[in-house]
């Protein structure tokens, strides 16, 4: 078992290994508490890419890396060369699993999504930074404001 989860993990960082991609972050506006950031990619590379259902992006808040990189075992989406994908990942003020929650879309009539997520951010109020790495480049910094609900 152990070597079939290695053997997975060797698997998921060879699929981004090597490709220089910058995702294009964009805030998602919602209604309560939280942040939620639109992450769209697309596929520069010159074959197809595979993508994990599960989501391949990771985010760092305030300059900290936040996230370990995705190990996903079942099967993947190939995204074609000019081909793109979107991932909605909210930050919410309450906690979860490592990993975040990963609902169904709250927002299908607004946008789609090949994944969405809800993650536990313990942020004081006020001004942060939030970026994304989907496999290859960091995302520009980009700055939201963080009002959690009590």
């Amino acid at each position: 078992m152990t070597a079939q989860v290695a053997a997975a993990a060797v698997i998921a960082l060879s699929v981004f290994q090597g490709r220089s991609f910058r995702p294009q972050v964009s805030p998602f506006p919602i209604e309560g508490g939280g942040a939620a950031f639109l992450i769209k990619m697309t596929n520069t590379t010159a074959g197809p890419l595979n993508v994990a259902p599960v989501g391949n992006c990771r985010m760092r808040v305030d300059g900290g890396a936040r996230e370990s990189t995705l190990v996903w075992q079942g099967g993947m989406s190939s995204v074609a060369q000019g081909g793109s994908w979107q991932e909605l990942v909210k930050l919410v003020p309450w906690p979860h699993a490592q990993g975040g929650r990963r609902p169904a879309n709250p927002y299908p009539d607004r946008v789609t999504v090949l994944t969405y997520r809800e993650v536990h951010a313990d942020l004081g109020s006020g001004d942060h930074t939030i970026a994304f790495t989907c496999g290859g480049d960091w995302s520009e910094d980009l700055r939201f404001q963080w009002k959690p609900s009590h």
